[in-house]
């Protein structure tokens, strides 16, 4: 029997996903990337790593060449079926991404398994943005990844805001692994959730 891992979706860039109004009457959208998008996502890649906020990044600089690598990644991922990812877009800047993305889509016993990632610039933080951008991504990850049937995202033990966000979606704490953040001097705790779709 041959398996076809290969799925070409109907990804259209730029695809408008939803509308939302944010805290200051300004409006945003939430939509698939476009390469027009590469300037902005690398300022806000590199925004985002400066601040040494709750992700993965600390300080690190990515350049043009670099993120254009992301980029065609991404785009790469979403055309074969085997990833999500969208961006918040006001006032034609990035300002908010969330991917979910399987993690061997070619491996038959992990292929219903996907991660999560999302992250939000610090002037839009508290506003409601992050949970509207998680439920329209799972939403389209439902619609694009076949046979996706599980979630999975880790994230600090500290960043109380993002744990009780995902508890509130449904997801559950299945670990933990102490120190297995560094974060500001510290080693801070990592939790492990999923959600069942």
């Amino acid at each position: 029997m041959v398996y076809n891992y290969f799925k070409m979706t109907n990804f259209v860039p730029g695809k408008i996903v939803a509308k939302i109004t944010l805290k200051d009457g300004s409006s945003a959208v939430i939509r698939y990337p476009k390469w027009e998008d590469l300037e902005s996502l690398l300022e806000y890649t590199n925004t985002i790593s400066n601040e040494d906020t709750f992700i993965l990044m600390s300080g690190e600089e990515t350049t043009f060449s670099g993120q254009a690598g992301y980029l065609a990644g991404v785009i790469d991922q979403i055309n074969n079926g085997f990833g999500v990812t969208v961006l918040v877009i006001s006032k034609n800047k990035v300002i908010g991404l969330c991917d979910i993305n399987k993690i061997r889509p070619n491996r038959i016993r992990v292929s219903h398994r996907a991660a999560l990632g999302i992250s939000i610039a610090k002037d839009y933080r508290g506003f409601g943005i992050g949970k509207i951008l998680l439920t329209e991504t799972i939403e389209q990850a439902k619609l694009t990844l076949t046979g996706l049937k599980m979630l999975e995202l880790t994230v600090f033990e500290i960043n109380t805001k993002a744990v009780n966000l995902y508890q509130k979606l449904g997801f559950k704490i299945v670990g933990k692994i102490e120190g297995g953040y560094y974060y500001k001097g510290n080693y801070e705790t990592q939790l492990q959730m999923i959600l069942n779709l």
